[in-house]
């Protein structure tokens, strides 16, 4: 198995595992992307959206281990990184947790995506 395999597959297990800990310790997320949902509706929003949305693609990334679900996988991530980069200037967000997201997705991204 090559290198790059291993890395993509790596790459699955930490996006199943951030969608398993969004769920479960959702205030966590919150408080790394600063979020503060007024009500259990917000929390509710975050276990869907972070938890369910990442869960379910990583273990769709798991279960099929195509190619092509690979890269979806990917164009997610760099379509979030490239999102995230666009906001951070509207929204003069240049932070440490922005930037290093920022690297992050961009980095998982093109892993998935090679």
């Amino acid at each position: 198995m090559s290198i790059l395999l291993y890395l993509q597959q790596f790459v699955v297990w930490f996006t199943a595992f951030i969608g398993v800990a969004s769920f479960i310790v959702p205030q966590t997320i919150q408080n790394f992307v600063d979020l503060h949902p007024r009500g259990p509706r917000g929390m509710t929003e975050t276990r869907a959206v972070f938890g369910g949305v990442m869960m379910g693609l990583g273990l769709a990334a798991l279960l099929f281990g195509t190619r092509e679900v690979y890269r979806t996988l990917g164009f997610m991530y760099l379509g979030t990184a490239i999102s995230r980069f666009v906001s951070m200037f509207i929204d003069r967000s240049f932070n440490t947790n922005n930037l290093f997201s920022l690297a992050l997705e961009a980095l998982l991204g093109i892993v998935l995506v090679l």
